[in-house]
């Protein structure tokens, strides 16, 4: 009698350990039906009963426990990569020549759709105005010559700002960016994996139409390379290193190309009707 009471206790309490092994993926255990002992418990006969050990099948499905509340479920991999696809920023290049009114544009989109606006050419403009910065002597002379910038240093400024703002879960305008398959193959290798590119937001613009912008700008701006060499210079750059980008992103469709020759509200308009197309939502207020 006292061996049966032993071996029920014994079996009890081995079952009341098992939904350890359902935190492994198992499905839940239930304590077991043990009423078909009570003949021989009542009787006092002493017998013996082998109890095989049984297989667990794990089920790739989500777990739910109950700690004396309402039950909650434990988050599997699949899940957790979806999460973290959901935590990746959200970027969109924005290309186009020298003068074509990316940043005015980008303006508009940081305003009303709560994008971040990061230009590439203000960060490295700010890292060579750093009198602190080991690039700032060779970004300077890149500016100059109207040649582009390394691929290494341009991304890094880019993910330092980009943090500065958020990471997870932001949305990212990246206005001058890439500009050429260096900075190109750059990003895919440094930053492809951690940032959900959307498309490549492309302003296209008459070289003559830039040109007068951009000496319109440099009366005011201050910026060593709004002259007419520089700015020739740039063009030149533009056509044979940028525009083999944008057709790149346009034979994967993933290209929105916009008239910027007009003037910037019309552009705008036709700006603003595309990120509506593409999902993107306006904020909720926005002012007068």
């Amino acid at each position: 009698m006292v061996s049966w009471h032993l071996r029920l206790v014994s079996l009890t309490v081995g079952l009341s350990l098992f939904p350890s092994v359902a935190l492994r993926g198992a499905r839940p255990v239930h304590r077991r039906d043990l009423s078909f002992l009570a003949p021989f418990a009542a009787s006092g006969k002493q017998r013996t009963r082998t109890l095989h050990p049984r297989t667990v099948e794990l089920q790739p499905r989500p777990l739910f426990f109950s700690l004396g509340r309402a039950p909650f479920s434990v988050t599997r991999v699949g899940s957790q990569a979806q999460e973290l696809e959901m935590a990746q920023p959200v970027v969109i290049f924005v290309l186009g020549g020298p003068g074509a009114g990316k940043g005015t544009q980008c303006g508009f989109l940081e305003e009303h759709f709560g994008f971040k606006h990061i230009s590439a050419g203000d960060c490295l403009r700010e890292e060579r105005a750093n009198e602190g910065s080991e690039f700032g002597e060779l970004i300077d002379n890149f500016i100059k010559e109207g040649k582009i910038v390394p691929v290494e240093i341009t991304v890094k400024l880019l993910k330092k700002k980009m943090e500065a703002f958020g990471w997870e879960g932001g949305r990212f305008l990246i206005d001058g960016f890439p500009r050429n398959k260096d900075n190109l193959d750059g990003w895919a290798s440094l930053m492809g994996d951690i940032c959900d590119d959307k498309f490549c937001l492309f302003f296209d613009c008459a070289e003559d139409v830039m040109e007068t912008r951009l000496l319109e700008r440099g009366k005011d701006s201050g910026r060593t390379d709004d002259n007419v060499e520089s700015i020739r210079k740039r063009f030149r750059t533009y056509q044979t290193e940028t525009m083999p980008i944008i057709q790149h992103f346009e034979s994967l469709d993933k290209l929105r190309k916009i008239d910027a020759n007009p003037p910037k509200d019309t552009v705008w308009t036709a700006v603003k009707a595309l990120f509506v197309k593409e999902e993107f939502k306006p904020q909720e207020t926005l002012p007068v």
